[in-house]
């Protein structure tokens, strides 16, 4: 197999166990507070696991061999994520969520795309201007009619800026810095909205590099 193409499989590959390792670890503790309850009578946690795809492919930057070439593949990735417009996908995933109504959902490559102004440092990553925040889009969705979900873990994987090119220009010039930061998060059921008898604010969990609720 091509050592490059194993490289980036893996990676997706190993998130996507330690995400699972934290939705176990979260819903371990949502059972806490149930089992103590004489009230709780079912103490199963039902969890659904999601990759949100962050929006375009990043090969193009990986493969910059020069700082012309890295502003290029940043301003063509930056038109895909526009493309790929996240706030209509959010609303599918939001429905599909409401419908099964897991008590957590899992989040892989859900991203925060900034921006900043051109001639802006940008090492390290420094942008601030939130262009798309897959996270709160998806929450606006989930919540547009109550509160029924809320971010428990947030845990940063990736964070990287760069000027982009997003005209292509021959003489590779900056139109914007873009940013990308790259989070798995969990998201869990509201209470007041579970409908369960003996259902309880859960405890959460944290662990190393992990920002839990408290």
């Amino acid at each position: 197999m091509n050592s490059s193409f194993a490289r980036p499989v893996d990676r997706r590959f190993l998130l996507a166990i330690g995400l699972l390792a934290l939705l176990a670890m979260v819903a371990v503790a949502m059972l806490a507070a149930p089992a103590r309850s004489q009230a709780a009578g079912n103490s199963k946690v039902s969890v659904m696991t999601r990759n949100v795809y962050l929006g375009a492919d990043l090969s193009p930057g990986i493969a910059a061999q020069n700082f012309n070439e890295l502003k290029d593949a940043a301003g063509t990735i930056l038109n895909q994520v526009d493309q790929n417009n996240f706030p209509v996908r959010a609303k599918g995933l939001a429905k599909e969520i409401l419908q099964k109504r897991p008590a957590l959902v899992g989040l892989q490559e859900a991203a925060l795309w900034r921006t900043a102004p051109c001639g802006s440092p940008f090492i390290p990553p420094q942008a601030t201007t939130v262009r798309y925040d897959y996270i709160q889009l998806l929450l606006n969705q989930l919540n547009r009619t109550g509160p029924n979900y809320r971010l428990v873990v947030s845990q940063p994987e990736f964070d990287f800026e760069s000027p982009a090119n997003t005209d292509h220009s021959p003489d590779h010039s900056c139109d914007i810095n873009a940013r990308l930061t790259m989070q798995d998060a969990i998201l869990a059921r509201d209470a007041v909205n579970d409908g369960r008898r003996g259902y309880e604010k859960p405890t959460y969990v944290s662990v190393d590099g992990v920002v839990s609720d408290p």
